[in-house]
Formats: C-alpha cells, sequence, structure tokens
C-alpha cells in the first residue's frame, strides 16, 4: 500500500480520536460522562502510538518515534497508577 495513503489514515484516525475526547469531554461537563483521569490516558497514548506510525511512514528521524513510544509509555504508566487507586 501507498505509504501516502496510510499517513492520511493515521492522520484521519487521530482526527477521530480527538473527536471522540471532545465528545467525551462534554459528557463529562454535562455530568453524565466520566472524569477525564479515567478515559484520557488511553487517548493520550493511542495517539502517541499512531504519531509514532506516521514518524515512520514518513521517514522522520528515528529519534522522534522513540520519543512518542515513550510518551505513549508514560501515558499508559499514568493509567496503570490510576487503576492501581
Amino acid at each position: 500500500m501507498n505509504p501516502e495513503i496510510l499517513q492520511w489514515i493515521v492522520d484521519g484516525i487521530i482526527a477521530l480520536i480527538v473527536l471522540e475526547a471532545v465528545y467525551l469531554f462534554a459528557r463529562f461537563k454535562r455530568g453524565t460522562g466520566l472524569a477525564p483521569i479515567n478515559w484520557l490516558p488511553s487517548l493520550i497514548s493511542g495517539v502517541f502510538l499512531l504519531l509514532a506510525m506516521r514518524a515512520m511512514l514518513v521517514e522522520a528521524n528515528l529519534y522522534y518515534a522513540i520519543l512518542m513510544l515513550l510518551a505513549a509509555g508514560l501515558a499508559h504508566l499514568v493509567q496503570f497508577m490510576k487503576a492501581r487507586g
């Protein structure tokens, strides 16, 4: 598959995640949804993983991809710490 098409797919998925975050935050503000600490780390880690994938698709600097993977790991750590209480 053409790498440029894959870049557009990754960008589209990131846009959908942003829309999901806006929707979930709006529900929280109305009092019918969960607090952002319950869902935001998962969304952030997903976006960072997608950014790492996109960096490899555009043949960006390897250190940029590694940084994105580390950020995704930190977001997962926050989620884990929240789950532990």
